[in-house]
């Protein structure tokens, strides 16, 4: 039996690190994208997100941690959106200071 368990355990936690792991390598990626590629992918993700609650109110979805995975990439989608866009603002800020 404590074979069994240990083997379980191990499959669990080996499961829980590629689940991290593949969310931290798909930030990297979205870090890579250009600022039209991640408007395109924010679309597709809302688009999907709103598929997903209409299936969940239907009770149709059957695993409904895909609409917190949607949601946190449309978050680290609008995060570096704004990040692209906070290193072109300053320099304007700056030019109406000095008018």
């Amino acid at each position: 039996m404590p074979v069994e368990i240990n083997f379980n355990l191990n499959i669990y936690l080996s499961i829980c690190i590629e689940f991290v792991i593949c969310n931290f390598m798909e930030f990297k990626e979205l870090k890579k994208k250009n600022k039209g590629d991640l408007h395109k992918i924010l679309a597709e993700s809302r688009d999907k997100l709103r598929d997903l609650r209409f299936k969940d109110a239907n009770k149709q979805l059957k695993n409904v941690r895909e609409i917190r995975k949607i949601r946190k990439t449309i978050a680290q989608i609008l995060i570096l959106l704004n990040k692209q866009g906070e290193e072109k603002a300053p320099a304007k800020e700056q030019s109406q200071i000095e008018r």
